[in-house]
């Protein structure tokens, strides 16, 4: 049970100082990382496509030139956000503002709908309409800057989860230390 126990603390460890080493290159080089994750998304859609343009190969049915093709372009893309990756994380953070604006902009006016049913609380989904488009905003029209705050606040949760899993496991480790303690004193006691 003591083996097993200090393997866990030893993966928790692991685990956290590999959260806190993340959270740190995230802060220091938000660009960068941001990059490092366009490549890795775009080197999975690559991988994606390779296996269904050799699926459409094989399968060798009537289906299997559309299936081509759709592998063909979606090969493309992932060749596309390797070589371009803050190109895409850009993209992507202006797909993210337009959703933003457009569900904001929906909760705003089911916000007042809700008003004139007489629920009290309709300002709750007024205020996160008004931010949601605000967010969206930035997003759509800053999305060099919000993907760089993107990978900082991303760094930033790294590093605090890797700091609160620390914490708990020393007090865990404390606690079944004391458990452990108090067995072995109530186990001589009724000896």
């Amino acid at each position: 049970m003591k083996q097993a126990m200090k393997a866990i603390r030893f993966d928790i460890y692991v685990s956290a100082i590999m959260s806190l080493v993340l959270g740190i290159l995230f802060v220091v080089f938000p660009v960068e990382s941001g990059s490092v994750i366009s490549v890795f998304s775009g080197i999975m859609i690559l991988i994606f496509a390779l296996f269904m343009l050799i699926g459409a190969i094989a399968n060798r049915m009537g289906l299997s030139v559309p299936a081509i093709i759709l592998a063909i372009l979606l090969g493309a893309i992932g060749i596309w956000i390797i070589v371009n990756p803050l190109k895409f994380a850009v993209i992507v953070y202006i797909a993210v503002g337009v959703m933003l604006a457009v569900h904001g902009i929906q909760s705003i006016v089911s916000a007042f709908s809700v008003k004139s049913m007489g629920v009290k609380t309709w300002w709750l989904m007024l205020i996160v309409g008004i931010l949601s488009v605000i967010f969206g905003f930035y997003c759509i029209f800053c999305s060099f800057g919000a993907f760089v705050a993107a990978s900082v606040i991303v760094g930033v949760m790294l590093i605090l989860d890797a700091i609160s899993t620390v914490i708990v496991a020393i007090r865990v480790s404390k606690y079944q230390k004391k458990m452990s303690g108090d067995i072995e004193v109530n186990s001589k006691v009724i000896k």
